[in-house]
C-alpha cells in the first residue's frame, strides 16, 4: 500500500462499510446512547470503577499490534518500554510505567491529532476507566496479553468541552482550558484468540452467547490543552505517510500487560465488589502524576540579591506542592512544604549558585506512592552582590488608535522579557518628533499594556518607546511604536 497505510485503509473501510475491529482501547468517535446499566458517562468516579491516570511516553511512528510495517504517528501511554514489537512477555516484565498505579504496566495509545491548526496538539495525558456494566460481580480478569482495538463500529466516542455534558460531534467554539477525546470499548470476549477480532460490545445490559466472557468496560478519556483559547475545527487525526483524516477516524488502543495479581486485586475491588453509585474505595482513584510549570517571574541569570520569590502551578487544581532549594556542588536535601501557596520564597542567600526545584503533587496519593510530577521543574540563578543589575529590554511595542474623533486615545503593547523589573517607564515623543517626554514612570512590574488619552485629534502622529527599571538600573529602550489621530 502506498498513501495511506494498511491499518489506516482497514479502519477507515470499518468506519465506512461496517468491519468491526476490536482492540481494548477504541477511540471511536460515533454517537449514541448511554445503554441501560451502563455506568454514569461523566468523568467522576461512582459505582464500579477502577480509575487512574498515566502521562504521556513518547510520541512515535509504532504500532505493535496491528500494522508494523506501515504505521502512523501514535501518542503512547502506560508502559515506558513500548516498542514496535513488543510482546507481552516484553511489556509485563517491564516494571516502569506512567501510570499512577504501579501495577498499570499495560501500553494504551492513540492516533496524533491536530485541533484546527498546522501544529500537532500533544495530550497532556489519559485518564482510564475500568467500568464494570451491567451485572458487575459477572465480570472476569482481562486476558493476559489481549490486545484490543476500538473504531466507530466496535466502540463509542464522545468529547467533553472542560466540565460541560459529553457530546459526539467535537465541541468546536469549546473555550474551557481544555477539552478531552472519550473512548468506550467492547467487553465481550469469545476465547477464540488475543486478537481484536474477538470482542464485541453487549446489548441489553449482557453479553450474547458467541462472546460469553464479560471483561470491564474500558474508557479512556484524553486530556488536550485547548491552544490559542478556543477549539477551531476541524479536529484532524494521523493516518500515516503525513495524511490526517477526519476525527472519525480517532481510535485507541490497549495492549494488556498490567501487574498480577495486583491488577487483579483491583478489579475486585473497585468493580466487582462495588455496588451501582456507591463510592468506590479512596484506592480506586489514586489519581493522576501532575506536570509542574514555574512562571518566569522570580530569580534567574545573575541578581544582587539573595532573596526573591518563586511562582509555579499545576493543571491539576488540587495539586499541592513541594520544593527545595540547593547550592551548586552540594547534594540535593529532600523535597519539603514549600513557603506559600503557588509561591516559595528564598532569603539570605549568600553569594554562589543555587537551583530552585518544585514538583506539584497529586492530593489523591494515598495509599499508593510515586503520584507526584517525575519531571519538577527547576531554575539554576547566581547570587552576585557586586554584579551589575541587568534587566531585559521589552519588545514588540505596539501603538493602535482608539477611541473617537472628537476623543481620541492610543493603546500601547508590549512583550515583558525581563522577571526582575520593579517598574515600567511609557515615554512619548510629540508631534515634533524631536523631543520625548515620560508619560510615566510607575507601571507595575509585569505590566505589558498602556493607554495615553492625552493625545489630541487632527492628523497628529505620536510615537512611543518604552524601557524596565529596577532602582536606579534601567533597560534598553524597547522599539518604537506610531499611531496617528484623526
Amino acid at each position: 500500500m502506498s498513501a495511506i497505510s494498511k491499518r489506516t485503509a482497514t479502519v477507515w473501510a470499518g468506519i465506512v462499510a461496517g468491519t468491526v475491529l476490536v482492540v481494548v482501547v477504541a477511540m471511536a468517535l460515533v454517537s449514541g446512547q448511554m445503554p441501560a446499566g451502563a455506568q454514569s458517562e461523566e468523568d467522576g468516579v461512582t459505582g464500579p470503577t477502577l480509575q487512574f491516570g498515566c502521562n504521556v511516553v513518547k510520541v512515535a511512528a509504532i504500532d505493535p499490534i496491528f500494522d508494523p510495517e506501515h504505521p502512523h504517528d501514535h501518542v503512547f501511554y502506560g508502559n515506558t518500554g513500548i516498542d514496535a514489537d513488543s510482546t507481552y512477555e516484553s511489556l509485563v516484565n517491564n516494571p516502569n510505567t506512567t501510570c499512577a498505579n504501579t501495577y498499570a504496566t499495560s501500553s494504551y495509545w492513540n492516533p496524533v491529532v491536530k485541533d484546527g491548526t498546522t501544529e500537532v496538539n500533544q495530550p497532556r495525558r489519559v485518564s482510564v476507566y475500568y467500568v464494570g456494566r451491567g451485572d458487575q460481580t459477572k465480570v472476569q480478569p482481562i486476558p493476559d496479553g489481549l490486545q484490543l482495538l476500538g473504531n466507530n463500529d466496535n466502540g463509542k466516542g464522545d468529547y467533553r468541552c472542560g466540565a460541560e455534558a459529553a457530546v459526539t460531534s467535537p465541541p468546536y467554539g469549546c473555550t474551557a482550558e481544555e477539552f478531552r477525546i472519550r473512548a468506550h470499548f467492547p467487553e465481550c470476549w469469545n476465547r477464540a484468540s488475543l486478537q481484536p477480532d474477538s470482542l464485541v460490545r453487549m446489548s441489553g445490559g449482557a453479553c450474547p452467547s458467541s462472546h460469553p466472557y464479560q471483561i470491564p468496560t474500558i474508557r479512556m478519556s484524553v486530556h488536550y490543552g485547548n491552544v490559542g483559547g478556543v477549539l477551531e475545527g476541524p479536529l484532524m487525526v494521523s493516518a500515516g505517510d503525513g495524511q490526517f483524516l477526519g476525527a472519525d477516524f480517532f481510535h485507541a488502543d490497549v495492549f494488556a500487560a498490567p501487574q498480577e495479581p495486583a491488577f487483579r486485586d483491583a478489579i475486585k475491588k473497585c468493580v466487582n465488589n462495588v455496588a451501582d453509585g456507591a463510592v468506590p474505595p479512596a484506592a480506586c482513584r489514586p489519581g493522576l502524576r501532575p506536570d509542574t510549570t514555574l512562571d518566569p517571574s522570580g530569580p534567574s541569570g545573575t541578581v544582587t540579591s539573595g532573596s526573591g520569590t518563586f511562582t509555579f502551578s499545576s493543571p491539576e487544581p488540587n495539586a499541592t506542592f513541594q520544593c527545595r532549594v540547593y547550592e551548586a556542588g552540594t547534594t540535593p536535601g529532600s523535597f519539603g512544604t514549600c513557603s506559600g501557596n503557588g509561591t516559595h520564597d528564598v532569603s539570605g542567600l549568600a553569594n554562589g549558585t543555587y537551583t530552585f526545584e518544585v514538583r506539584a503533587v497529586e492530593p489523591f496519593s494515598q495509599p499508593f506512592s510515586a503520584q507526584e510530577d517525575q519531571t519538577p521543574a527547576s531554575r539554576t540563578w547566581t547570587v552576585d552582590s557586586a554584579a551589575t543589575t541587568t534587566i531585559a529590554a521589552p519588545s514588540n511595542l505596539t501603538a493602535t488608535l482608539g477611541g473617537t474623533r472628537r476623543l481620541p486615545k492610543i493603546s500601547l503593547k508590549w512583550t515583558d522579557n525581563s522577571n526582575n523589573e520593579d517598574n515600567f517607564v511609557v515615554e512619548r515623543s510629540g508631534p515634533n518628533g524631536t523631543t520625548w517626554k515620560v508619560l510615566t514612570s510607575s507601571l507595575a512590574a509585569n505590566t505589558s499594556s498602556y493607554t495615553d488619552k492625552t493625545v489630541v485629534s487632527g492628523g497628529k502622529t505620536y510615537t512611543y518607546r518604552i524601557k524596565a527599571t529596577k532602582g536606579a538600573q534601567s533597560s534598553a529602550y524597547s522599539n518604537e511604536a506610531s499611531a496617528t489621530t484623526k
